[in-house]
C-alpha cells in the first residue's frame, strides 16, 4: 500500500469514528492535531511516521466526500443481497 493510500484509508476511518458518534467533521481538525502532538511525543518528528501523519487529509470537504463513500458501500453491502433473496420480512419495535 503507498503511503497516499494509507492516508487515505486513515482518513476514510477518522470519518467513519467521527459519523459513528454524530461529531461534525471539523473535530477532524483536533483529531488530527492530537495526532501530530502524540506522535511528536513518541517519535522523532523528522520520522516518516510523522510525515505520513502530517499528510493525512482532515478537511471538512474530504471528509463529507469519505462519508458519502461509506454510505454507498454500506447501501450496496446492503442491497447486494438483498436483491438477490426471493422473500424477505421487515420487523418493527415501539
Amino acid at each position: 500500500m503507498s503511503e497516499q493510500e494509507k492516508c487515505t484509508e486513515a482518513s476514510m476511518r477518522i470519518s467513519w469514528i467521527l459519523s459513528k458518534h454524530i461529531k461534525p467533521f471539523t473535530d477532524a481538525d483536533i483529531i488530527k492535531e492530537c495526532m501530530i502532538e502524540a506522535g511528536n511525543a513518541l517519535f522523532d518528528s523528522k520520522n516518516d511516521i510523522m510525515e505520513t501523519i502530517r499528510n493525512i487529509q482532515l478537511s471538512t470537504s474530504s471528509n463529507t466526500r469519505n462519508t458519502e463513500l461509506l454510505a454507498k458501500e454500506n447501501h450496496s453491502n446492503l442491497i447486494q443481497p438483498l436483491s438477490a433473496t426471493g422473500y424477505y420480512a421487515l420487523a418493527t419495535y415501539g
